[in-house]
């Protein structure tokens, strides 16, 4: 894996293939054909022509610059050599709502591990498709954002924190009413922005404060790369539903919660419960 003198990284990897989607999206944006719904993926959510177009642009990147490895994106599923302990898990468009409705946030994710564990990712990205925004981190050399440092935030204070919420539940997963009572009651700055990944992210570089998924929603694609990024840019979480070390190729759903510090993590999950 190495382009002109110096060996491409995982994280020149991740940057490259965000870069193209960026582009990707722009041409697909001028085009007015983004939000056609062509099918259903993997998951079995539908499928727009965005999701599809950057999931080709960053498949094909990805099997260009990495030999040997298996891909697991959400709407082409599994990808590649399942015997490489490479893992790479891609979604090419998270907030595919947000997007279908012409509301201008949506994000494109990557994570690259050198196992099947969430202990084993070398490096992750995100991307806010709409205005370019690329976060980045490579396991313990910190989370960058176009080229600087991040940092989150230390607020530990509900009544000044601002904090994203996930309340979008389907099938057995219902609204709890007290704890979202709870929540809504206590956190004086509530924000639902509709990307869990890029929503998460902003925890890492200390735009918002926190972010909660309450229910076990989430698969491993959607948020695992972002969660990688809180954590390299020293800030915390907590997977509300495993304990362990999570399995990427797995089928598990997560729910977490994500902060700027331990203190308001803790504030968090007391009112969750």
């Amino acid at each position: 894996m190495s382009r002109g003198r110096r060996p491409l990284t995982y994280e020149d990897v991740i940057v490259e293939a965000l870069e193209r989607a960026k582009r990707k999206f722009a041409e697909i944006r001028v085009s007015g054909e983004a939000t056609k719904i062509i099918g259903r993926g993997a998951s079995g959510d539908r499928t727009l022509l965005l999701d599809k177009a950057l999931e080709d642009e960053i498949l094909t990147l990805l099997k260009e610059r990495l030999e040997r490895c298996l891909i697991i994106s959400e709407e082409a599923g599994f990808v590649g050599d399942p015997s490489s302990e490479t893992t790479v898990l891609v979604d090419p468009v998270d907030g595919s709502t947000n997007a279908g409705r012409g509301i201008p946030i949506f994000s494109a994710s990557i994570a690259i591990a050198r196992g099947r564990r969430f202990s084993e990712i070398a490096a992750a990205g995100t991307v806010d498709l709409v205005n370019g925004e690329l976060i980045v981190a490579s396991k313990g050399r910190g989370c960058w954002v176009d080229g600087k440092e991040a940092r989150p935030s230390s607020i530990d204070d509900l009544g000044a924190a601002v904090v994203s919420l996930s309340l979008r539940v389907k099938g057995e997963w219902k609204n709890d009413p007290h704890m979202l009572a709870n929540l809504i009651n206590n956190i004086r700055h509530p924000r639902i922005l509709g990307t869990a990944a890029l929503e998460t992210a902003y925890v890492a570089v200390g735009r918002v404060d926190g972010f909660i998924e309450p229910y076990p929603r989430l698969r491993t694609y959607d948020c695992l790369p972002s969660l990688f990024l809180v954590k390299e840019a020293k800030g915390v979480f907590k997977i509300l539903n495993v304990t362990e070390d999570i399995e990427l190729r797995s089928d598990v759903a997560l729910g977490y919660v994500a902060a700027g510090c331990q203190a308001l993590l803790d504030k968090i999950l007391r009112l969750i419960g």
